[in-house]
């Protein structure tokens, strides 16, 4: 039965300030895909409402009553039937009353970074890029979903003295203006000050300014988004610069062996472009001294394993990636998808396969 307690001890908010049930849970999957706007429910409304609604109820129904797995879950599902560790794994063996513990919350898609396997509604660079490439539209999701959230409003219905963790998604949040908004509502409200932190970053830039406030914090879980710790970084996260984030990298060692408040984690999102690659970055960072943790994609279906070439798999299989093979599988349709993908981006982002991962690129050859 895969019983998830994330549906109730977890709120989560996305872009544009809707709930959801949690950040890995795809409505593309669902019925209620086809009329969000009778199915979802925004910030402007209790988050009480939203835990009685139809959809929040049909995941619970599904999940923790009928003990089947809901359309919306397939990320989990595809992760632990691989023998992988899902959200809702972590969740369920660290989160067990049913008062609200965890909080993910999403204010924009400001970001800088314009990454192969992300879409606009997390990045603000793809939507300018989509917008100048409408061929693209295709294959990232358009929309504009920089919102201004009142921050207050978040906690309004929130039992914070259960609270124990706030995961901040982006966008980039820091190059997003609302964050310093955020981080000082957290300081400035008595049940919010001790409550651990948690923040995703590219490591595109270390936050100068926001030291004073982040050196405060009773507890920070920092997650550094790195792909790959190797030059092909550039072509998967466009705009990334891979010296840049080596030297990021070490600013924030410096800044948690300085202020004793914060634990970090080397974040890996495994795909098509970095599993070559994961020797080199799970020992660096153990030669860091810092966690390392992956997500594999999911979606799009083009940028999962499967779609890469049996012979190239062969080439790149170690004891460091291959239990994102176990069930491996190669699926001829997206790997047709990802040709049609790389062409129509490559030459729209300027950076080509080739120049990056030339092993892989041999097979897209005369494509």
């Amino acid at each position: 039965m895969p019983y998830c307690s994330v549906l109730h001890n977890h709120m989560c908010i996305k872009l544009p300030g809707r709930y959801a049930p949690c950040c890995y849970w795809n409505k593309d999957y669902t019925r209620f895909a086809d009329n969000p706007k009778k199915y979802f429910t925004y910030i402007d409304k209790p988050f009480k409402e939203y835990y009685k609604s139809e959809l929040h109820q049909d995941v619970i129904q599904v999940m923790n009553i009928d003990g089947e797995w809901h359309p919306g879950c397939q990320k989990c599902k595809n992760l632990e039937d691989d023998g992988l560790r899902s959200l809702r794994t972590a969740v369920n063996e660290h989160l067990t009353s049913e008062a609200i513990k965890f909080m993910q919350i999403s204010l924009s898609n400001h970001c800088n970074f314009a990454c192969k396997t992300c879409d606009s509604r997390s990045s603000s660079t793809i939507k300018k890029m989509v917008d100048v490439n409408p061929e693209l539209k295709k294959w990232f999701w358009e929309s504009n979903l920089t919102t201004d959230i009142e921050i207050y409003k978040i906690f309004q219905e929130v039992d914070l003295n259960s609270l124990e963790m706030i995961e901040f998604l982006g966008g980039e949040p820091f190059v997003d203006p609302q964050t310093t908004k955020f981080l000082n509502y957290m300081l400035s409200n008595s049940k919010l000050k001790d409550v651990r932190f948690k923040v995703h970053t590219n490591t595109s830039l270390f936050p100068k300014k926001l030291i004073p406030i982040l050196s405060k914090m009773k507890s920070i879980d920092l997650h550094l988004s790195i792909d790959a710790w190797h030059p092909s970084i550039e072509y998967g996260r466009l705009g990334s610069n891979f010296d840049v984030i080596k030297k990021v990298t070490q600013q924030w060692i410096e800044f948690a062996k300085q202020y004793n408040n914060t634990n970090i984690t080397m974040f890996t999102t495994v795909s098509v472009f970095n599993v070559g690659y994961m020797k080199q970055t799970i020992e660096a960072a153990k030669d860091l001294g810092i966690q390392f943790k992956y997500e594999r994609v999911e979606h799009p279906r083009h940028l999962n394993i499967n779609a890469l070439p049996e012979s190239y798999v062969d080439s790149i299989k170690d004891d460091y990636n291959k239990k994102f093979f176990k069930n491996y599988k190669f699926d001829q349709q997206q790997f047709d998808n990802l040709k049609d993908f790389l062409k129509d981006t490559d030459g729209a982002q300027g950076k080509y396969l080739k120049d990056y991962i030339p092993e892989l690129a041999k097979y897209f050859e005369g494509e």
